[in-house]
């Protein structure tokens, strides 16, 4: 709703306006009234009236200077003005200083409507004007910001080929002039624990947030993203910008630990990479930064930290193809335990090794799950646990310390492993449950083992030897005890006779069943009914 000023010397007409229109149909409110051209623009600047209808002859400051004092503060401002036919050549002046309207006094209702009406249009059509293209500007300004992101995710996956700053700045709009370019990757990490996975990423989201506002202005051209190692941030500019860059990055880096009132036990370290001055070079410092950043798994959690000597340790050194077969063999007999003994023995021997460092131990993690994986696909594992590569490496990212790391690595492929046997025990218990059913069907039948395990589809060995595993008796103790169960039922409860009993649970000779039943309970069929009935 736009608000209303009337100005006028005389309390009449400014009551006549006041009362002359019911303004909240036209989506107006008069918020004041003033008879005096310093009082109006008192009020103007403490209320910021959007329309202003005033006369030109008011006392203490006309209304073109009215005028002229607001579009100074507020050029926004819509002016009406009121004018008799003897100072029609005001009117004339004041339309100079953009004025809307003018009406001659008396002020009638149609006059002052139209004009408002007029006004109204005009204001609403410079709104939708001033928000497309603000939207058109958000776009553009999103589209560049897009851009932007994918070049630097495209140089974290090494898909660009043509370096060049030209081409660079002409494909994504990055803005980059001939200086300096440095790669920081912003980690903060959380105690690890699974169940915790969403306040780690907000924490991950709130570092984006926190580098791009206390980052920005510090260099000419500033990109950054989330990434599983961290956030990623690439810098250009004068080499006065790159240290200006390093000194706003340690009090990023206090900033975000202060969050520890909403983060329990959070901590920040920051990979600096090497500084170069070719946009061919880029990835080299986005390299080296992300191997400072893993360097918090050996120099512990809360530092600054630039790479100044490379890896030379190769991870065959340590898993060769006795410690893959020993690997692949647990894997083949689901044995998560002895995998978690063989990890814990070579990430012991990774840390005792005098030139070990943070890309080794990732080096390691990595080749651990790669092993894992491929086992998995060789055994025919269902395709449900084949996602674990994506999954290790990204919770490997997210911990603070290589003992969280390993830890979740060999718990995590353990469960796995005990997982996939307990669905094979489910899937060999499933045929035997069928088997009982069928059983307690037909009884009452003549019914065989080799009968049975046709039925659900295993030999007459393998079918016994299964059943008396998942049951504890053999097909036939399963089956008497079954029936005799059912002629105790009989004996109790009915008063048929004993061949008719007999025949119903399944025997045809009346003898053998006595003889059984007597075996089976202490006491004949007869003594039975005595005692129980």
């Amino acid at each position: 709703m736009l608000k209303v000023l009337i100005v006028d010397d005389e309390l009449k007409v400014c009551n006549l306006i006041y009362h002359l229109l019911d303004w909240s149909t036209l989506g107006l409110e008069v918020i004041g009234r003033a008879q005096d051209g310093g009082t109006a623009y008192n009020f103007v600047l403490q209320n910021k009236p959007d329309i202003i209808i005033t006369d030109i002859r008011i006392p203490e400051i006309d209304g073109i200077k009215l005028i002229e004092k607001v579009k100074e503060v507020y050029p926004e401002t819509y002016f009406i003005i009121i004018s008799g036919y003897n100072h029609f050549e005001y009117a004339q002046k004041a339309i100079k200083f953009g004025v809307e309207d003018y009406i001659l006094k008396p002020v009638k209702k149609k006059d002052l409507t139209e004009a408002l009406t007029r006004l109204i249009s005009k204001h609403s059509d410079k709104t939708t004007l001033i928000n497309e293209k603000t939207s058109m500007l958000n776009r553009i300004s999103t589209a560049d910001e897009w851009r932007k992101r994918n070049f630097l995710d495209e140089l974290l996956h090494k898909k660009i080929q043509d370096m060049s700053i030209d081409t660079i700045n002409r494909t994504y709009h990055c803005g980059f002039i001939d200086g300096f370019y440095q790669v920081a990757v912003i980690k903060p990490t959380l105690p690890f624990h699974e169940e915790y996975w969403q306040s780690y990423e907000l924490l991950m989201q709130k570092t984006l947030d926190i580098v791009n506002r206390d980052l920005n202005g510090s260099c000419t051209a500033l990109l950054t993203t989330l990434h599983p190692e961290g956030v990623v941030c690439l810098a250009n500019g004068t080499e006065e910008q790159i240290n200006e860059l390093k000194r706003r990055l340690k009090k990023i880096k206090i900033t975000i630990t202060y969050m520890r009132d909403a983060f329990t036990d959070v901590n920040v370290t920051i990979g600096m990479g090497c500084s170069v001055t070719d946009t061919n070079n880029i990835p080299d410092s986005i390299d080296s930064a992300k191997a400072a950043a893993l360097e918090r798994f050996v120099t512990g959690l809360g530092n600054i930290i630039e790479v100044d000597r490379v890896n030379v340790v190769i991870i065959n050194d340590f898993v060769d193809s006795s410690f893959r077969n020993k690997i692949m063999s647990c894997i083949e007999i689901l044995n998560g335990e002895e995998i978690k003994k063989h990890i814990s023995d070579v990430y012991r021997r990774v840390l005792e090794h005098p030139d070990t460092c943070g890309k080794l131990i990732f080096d390691l993690y990595s080749e651990i799950t790669d092993i894992f994986v491929f086992g998995l696909k060789s055994n025919s594992i269902p395709h449900e646990h084949l996602n674990f590569t994506d999954t290790s490496i990204r919770s490997f990212h997210a911990c603070g310390t290589s003992k969280e790391a390993f830890k979740y690595l060999g718990e995590k492929i353990n469960a796995i492993l005990l997982q996939i046997s307990e669905e094979n025990k489910q899937k060999g218990r499933k045929p035997i449950r069928y088997a009982k059913q069928y059983i307690q069907d037909n009884f009452n039948s003549p019914i065989t083992l080799e009968e049975v395990s046709k039925v659900v589809g295993f030999n007459p060995t393998y079918f016994s030897s299964v059943f008396k595993k998942e049951t504890g008796k053999s097909f036939t103790e399963y089956l008497t005890d079954l029936r005799i169960y059912n002629a105790k039922l009989l004996l109790t409860n009915t008063d048929d006779n004993l061949f008719d009993i007999t025949e119903n649970v399944g025997y045809r000779d009346l003898k053998y069943f006595s003889k059984l039943f007597k075996k089976n309970t202490g006491l004949s069929p007869s003594d039975f009914r005595k005692l129980y009935q």
